[in-house]
């Protein structure tokens, strides 16, 4: 019986270095990307004026690149996205940035920065993404 407990110990301990390896390794990563704080590109009458916290919804959609106004993002189909711009995207610009996937701007237009941070938020958690 000894013998068998020992094992499930060091299976637990093992377990536990490759837990707390992995979340410093992750902390390091995303302190590496952030280094420079990200200014927002949207100007404050998008916004909703200084401090107000409401988010135009057509944000982005007059930038050169996006006017295809959308309220969802397909977040498996990262290539979907470009050219789609408002208030979702820009919330999910944020999002990718919160987590450590820069997209270089935060400005409601679903561009190629961001679907390159879209993608390699999903290269994190599942593998390269698929051409489609």
């Amino acid at each position: 019986m000894k013998k068998e407990f020992k094992w499930v110990v060091v299976i637990m301990a093992t377990l536990l270095i490759l837990y707390v390896t992995r979340f410093l390794w992750l902390r390091l990563k995303n302190q590496n990307q952030t280094s420079t704080p990200l200014q927002p590109t949207v100007p404050a009458t998008a916004i909703g004026g200084e401090g107000s916290g409401n988010i135009a919804q057509q944000v982005g959609c007059d930038s050169n690149c996006c006017s295809n106004f959308t309220d969802d993002i397909d977040e498996i189909n990262p290539q979907a996205n470009v050219g789609d711009c408002g208030g979702v995207v820009l919330a999910f610009q944020q999002y990718l940035f919160d987590n450590g996937f820069n997209p270089q701007g935060m400005d409601g237009a679903y561009g190629e920065n961001t679907r390159q941070a879209h993608e390699q938020y999903l290269n994190e958690f599942t593998g390269p993404t698929p051409n489609f």
